[in-house]
Order: structure tokens, then C-alpha cells, then sequence
């Protein structure tokens, strides 16, 4: 309805134009709340200040809970068109009643109500995110321990490590670096659990690229054990379609003193067939002076006279 209202705007059908907007703020359904925010902004650029009125009343008592991310726009919406009473209101509806199935979208949640200054609302929310939502994803765990330190609800960030260090899938060793990272940033009463999903994640996360391989390591550093699998790992199964990514993965082994995995992974370069990029990455340049083996090991010393 927002679109029709906005075309009889624009072709000046002053009185069509009056009855629609009338409408469309008393009988618009209010289960879409992006819907509900893109109608607001139509009748803001009309200057239907009237039907704005009506329909941001409705909107702030009735309008659908069950996406956060959703009500975060119709939030903002109100707030933009001068409905300050009735952005409290559906704040208040929304720290106690939203949905929590997401938890970035309980993130954006959390920052729209924190710029509306809505302290009593972010602290609710904040209770119910840390005990509710769902924390399989690690990026959108990291987002959350994000906003929660930004509106300083520690304790609640506490709960939500604790709950992420068992809870969180870590298959994706990126978001698993972007994950450690937050847990770094809660502070020392969350070593344990970064001790913990560092362990799951040297054995868990899949080591779709020797990049993301390289990242892990990194953040994994301090946690010898763990450091230790991880290395055995990605030099056994790190993809080498990528020789720059490679070659960073070969460097982050040295590094750390994975000397042995750096060499095992040499060695697969030239079982691979990638022997002249094992040759320019290897430790040494005269590791294969006199050619590799079949399995990727430099070949025994031989002279022309062994080929006779």
C-alpha cells in the first residue's frame, strides 16, 4: 500500500491521495513490521502528518514481535518521524517480548535501543538474550558479546561466553577467530571458556582454506596443545588450490616452531604436482636439489653414473 500511496503523491491526486493514506494508517496489517516502517516513511515524504499519528499509534501496540531485526527498522522509523512516545512504547514491548531466534538480529536490537537512549529496555533485553537466544552461529555470538560490552551489560556477556563455549558450532574457522576474539575481550573471567572453544576448535572447525588455517593459529597462540593439533592439521588437510594462502600457512608454521608440519606440508605441494611452488616456498632452496619423491619428499642424493 505504500507504493500506491507514494504514486498518487506524485501525480498531486490530492483527494484520492487523502482517502488512501487514511486508510492505509487504520488498516494496514502490522505482521511486517519493514512493511509497517516503509509506509511510515511514505506518509512522512507526503507530509500526512495525520495518518502518521494513527498508524504510529497502532504500530507502537500492535505491530509483530517475531523479528527482531524487523522491529529494529519500525524502531528507528518512529523515532525518525518525530514519534518519540510511540517508540517508547513498542521499545518497551520489544525489550520483554521480541523474538531471540536470531542472535544478530537481538543484536541490532540491542544497538537501536541503546541509541534511544532506552537504558531501563537495553538492560532487559540484555537479560533475556543472554539466557534465551539461540548460540549456534559464532559470527552473530560475536556480534552479540559485541553490543552487549558496548552497552555494558558484563554480567550478561559473561553468561552468553559461558553458554557459547559449549553451545556455538565451530566449523567455520573464521568465524571462529571472530569469535575468540570477543571471548578475549570479555576479560579474565573468560579464559576458561576460551580455553575450551580453542580446544574444540583445533579439532572441530574445517580447514576450508589455508587463509582462514592461518587466521585460527593465530588466534589459538598461547594454547600450546592446541596450537600443536591445529598445526598437525592443516598441514595434513588445508586445501592448496591458493599459493599465496599457502605460502602464508607455510610461514605461520615456522613461526611457531611447527617445523615438522611445515616440511609434511612441503612435502604434499610436490606429491600434489606443486612441486616448482614447493621449490620457491620450501625451507631450504636446496631441499630438492636432487628431485623429489613420489610421496613429496626431497629424492636421496644420486649421481649420472646410479642412472647407467
Amino acid at each position: 500500500m505504500g507504493v500506491l500511496v507514494n504514486r498518487l503523491r506524485k501525480v498531486e491526486a490530492d483527494e484520492q491521495f487523502a482517502v488512501l493514506a487514511g486508510r492505509a494508517a487504520t488498516e494496514t496489517p502490522l505482521h511486517n513490521p519493514n512493511e509497517v516502517a516503509e509506509l511510515l516513511d511514505q506518509l512522512e515524504r507526503a507530509g500526512a502528518e495525520e495518518q502518521i499519528a494513527v498508524l504510529a499509534r497502532r504500530a507502537a501496540a500492535e505491530a509483530a514481535l517475531d523479528n527482531a531485526g524487523a522491529v529494529s527498522v519500525l524502531l528507528n522509523r518512529l523515532r525518525k518521524v518525530g514519534a518519540e512516545e510511540q517508540a517508547t512504547v513498542l521499545a518497551r514491548r520489544a525489550a520483554a517480548e521480541a523474538a531471540l531466534d536470531n542472535a544478530g538480529a537481538v543484536s541490532v536490537l540491542l544497538n537501536r535501543l541503546r541509541m534511544a537512549g532506552a537504558g531501563e529496555q537495553v538492560a532487559v533485553l540484555a537479560r533475556r538474550a543472554a539466557a534465551e537466544t539461540p548460540l549456534d552461529d559464532p559470527y552473530a555470538v560475536a556480534q552479540l558479546l559485541g553490543w552487549l560490552r558496548e552497552v555494558g551489560a558484563k554480567e550478561q556477556r559473561t553468561a552468553v561466553a559461558r553458554r557459547a563455549a559449549v553451545e556455538t558450532r565451530l566449523e567455520d574457522a573464521s568465524a571462529v577467530s571472530v569469535l575468540l576474539d570477543q571471548l578475549r575481550k570479555v576479560g579474565a573471567e573468560a579464559e576458561e571458556q576460551i580455553a575450551v572453544v580453542a580446544g574444540r576448535a583445533a579439532v572441530e572447525a574445517v580447514l576450508a582454506d589455508a587463509g582462514s588455517a592461518s587466521v585460527l593459529l593465530d588466534q589459538l597462540l598461547g594454547g600450546r596443545e592446541q596450537v600443536a593439533v591445529l598445526a598437525r592439521r592443516a598441514a595434513a588437510e588445508t586445501p592448496l588450490d591458493d599459493p599465496y594462502a599457502v605460502a602464508q600457512l607455510l610461514d605461520r608454521l615456522r613461526k611457531i616452531g611447527a617445523c615438522e608440519q611445515a616440511a609434511f606440508l612441503t612435502r604434499r605441494l610436490s606429491a600434489a604436482g606443486r612441486f616448482s611452488q614447493a621449490v620457491k616456498i620450501g625451507s631450504s632452496p636446496e631441499q630438492f636439489r636432487f628431485g623429489c619423491e613420489p610421496d613429496g619428499s626431497s629424492a636421496p642424493v644420486w649421481t649420472w653414473a646410479d642412472l647407467e
